[in-house]
């Protein structure tokens, strides 16, 4: 019975790792503001999203003020060549992160503060008023018209309904928090039930490496069809899905080394253990 009760155990353990570890990704990166502005960030300097940045700037900015067909053009290279100008500006990139922050809350902050009328595939957008508004006060002294700063510039990623997306994205940390008490309570059941511990260990290492290896062909298939099923019709939305989803199977991925190299040294420790009894 000990025997059967600890290689259930040990299927447990396998079992929660394996939700544990792309719920706490998840958590980090995306349901933590700070942690997807770290994400995030560094998209500003990808030269598709940059390109795709200077043109929806200049020409939602552009759109807003009614200029003649002479005017208009004038004052949407204008903008449009400040956006390009001033992408390695540290305030730029300031703008950029609070663009970032506005457009997680939007997205993932209370659902009760959005609007009556506003379902939840029209919040996953992307706001981009801070980046307009210091493009517009860089470039005012070379428009030839007074310019306005718009206080909202929204650029929808998807049209997809999202709901119950979101919703597993604002509980991945009490995921998170279960799986991981599981994962140990289980490891802890499978070695004290264990008759020889150190193959026990081993064996869990084994598992880790296995859950490690199904992630990372999980994550591999998801990208990829990420990219080729994308919705996003601005292309903004587009290059900024293609980055975005980039990164985040590159931070996965090194996630992933980590729970390899637990596996692989759960190993090691349990085969050396093993010889020693």
């Amino acid at each position: 019975m000990s025997r059967f009760l600890g290689a259930l155990a040990g299927l447990v353990a396998l079992i929660a790792l394996l939700v544990a570890v792309p719920a706490q990704w998840v958590a980090t990166h995306v349901t933590d503001a700070d942690g997807f502005t770290e994400l995030a960030g560094p998209l500003v300097t990808e030269p598709e999203v940059e390109d795709e940045l200077a043109r929806v700037i200049s020409e939602q900015v552009t759109a807003r003020l009614a200029l003649s067909a002479t005017l208009g053009p004038v004052v949407a290279d204008v903008l449009s060549r400040a956006a390009g100008s001033v992408v390695d500006d540290p305030q730029f990139r300031t703008a950029w992160e609070d663009t970032l922050r506005r457009s997680h809350e939007a997205t993932l902050g209370d659902p009760d503060a959005a609007a009556p009328d506003q379902g939840q595939s029209l919040r996953l957008a992307v706001d981009l008023g801070p980046l307009a508004r210091y493009v517009v006060d860089r470039a005012s002294g070379q428009l030839p018209v007074t310019v306005p700063a718009p206080e909202t510039v929204v650029v929808p990623i998807t049209s997809e309904q999202v709901g119950e997306q979101i919703d597993l994205v604002r509980a991945a940390p009490d995921y998170a928090r279960v799986a991981w008490v599981v994962l140990a309570a289980a490891v802890v059941v499978r070695l004290a039930l264990a008759r020889r511990r150190g193959a026990a260990l081993a064996r869990l290492g084994v598992g880790a490496l296995a859950v490690a290896g199904v992630l990372w062909l999980a994550v591999r298939g998801a990208g990829r069809l990420l990219r080729e099923r994308g919705d996003a019709a601005e292309p903004l939305a587009r290059a900024v899905q293609d980055a975005l989803v980039t990164r985040a199977t590159a931070s996965f991925n090194d996630w992933l080394l980590v729970v390899a190299g637990a596996g692989l040294a759960a190993v090691v420790v349990g085969v050396v253990l093993r010889r020693r009894v």
